[in-house]
């Protein structure tokens, strides 16, 4: 005769504290790692965008040879008084350096917003919108003139004193009465104000510049921990900025390094910023220094 004992097997899964212990594991994780893969995605778009600069760096250089050493100027065209509606018939600086490069993208810095869909193919997306809502912006009254409010006009290179230590181009948005410090959800915008100069040119007769009476320049007036203006340069790279020389070498750079050489701080308003250290100023003392504008 055979015998035997009888055995239960114990089901297999899980109980439903092994499931809420799993669960939880795989939350705390995500919450560790998600910050990791959006700080990867960022660095990835900032060398991308840092790509974009050099690249238009060497177009500026080009044409500048190409012109014999004549900087190219912000904008050309026969434009009249103060800038009007998208379009029109002036070619702005990024129209004039799009035959060395042959794509528009690369005034477009990846991680910047494009909230009118100009640069993702709608009704809007077309070379008088990329003219004006590149996310590079150009230093534009350092590296040429805008007089009597008409076209401007690119300086010689010999202006300009120390080509690897003059800002070209920088990360930059557009800055609004009642959006002063802009998020990437802004449009880019193609030209930067330098620190001083705001202060150095509004009580000129015969130079130019871009304001609207409330912004346009460097202004700290209101408390808080960060400017209230910034020229339409913007951080958009985990605290700071992209930036394109003279020479042709790009790289990142803090705010404080962008209004270097100047008394810009809390407390100081736009009309009152003046370079305070020529030899740290990186932004080039062409229409910076009061009393130098005619």
């Amino acid at each position: 005769m055979i015998t035997g004992t009888n055995s239960r097997r114990r089901a297999t899964g899980f109980t439903l504290i092994e499931l809420l212990v799993v669960i939880a594991i795989i939350a705390i994780l995500a919450a560790i790692l998600f910050p990791v893969f959006a700080q990867a995605r960022e660095k990835a778009r900032t060398t991308s965008c840092l790509s974009n600069f050099k690249q238009a760096a060497l177009a500026w250089n080009m044409y500048l040879q190409d012109y014999d050493e004549t900087m190219v100027p912000m904008w050309t065209g026969g434009h009249q008084g103060t800038p009007g509606a998208y379009g029109g018939n002036y070619m702005l600086w990024p129209f004039l350096l799009n035959p060395y490069i042959k794509s528009w993208q690369i005034f477009k810095c990846p991680s910047a917003g494009d909230p009118g869909g100009v640069w993702g193919g709608g009704p809007l997306a077309w070379q008088g919108n990329w003219q004006w809502d590149a996310s590079i912006g150009y230093n534009y009254l350092d590296l040429s003139d805008w007089p009597n409010c008409t076209d401007t006009a690119g300086l010689g290179l010999s202006t300009v004193q120390t080509a690897s230590f003059t800002v070209l181009f920088v990360d930059s948005a557009l800055q609004r009465t009642t959006d002063p410090l802009p998020t990437n959800v802004e449009t880019g915008y193609s030209v930067i104000q330098a620190p001083a100069q705001y202060a150095a040119i509004i009580p000129a007769p015969i130079t130019c510049t871009w304001y609207n009476g409330a912004n346009g320049g460097w202004d700290w007036t209101k408390k808080g921990p960060t400017p209230n203006f910034t020229g339409w340069t913007i951080a958009r790279h985990t605290g700071g900025s992209n930036v394109a020389w003279v020479d042709g070498h790009a790289k990142f750079q803090r705010p404080s390094q962008l209004w270097a050489g100047t008394n810009f701080a809390s407390g100081v308003a736009e009309t009152a910023v003046q370079v305070s250290d020529q030899n740290s100023y990186p932004w080039g003392l062409h229409n910076s220094v009061i009393g130098s504008v005619p």
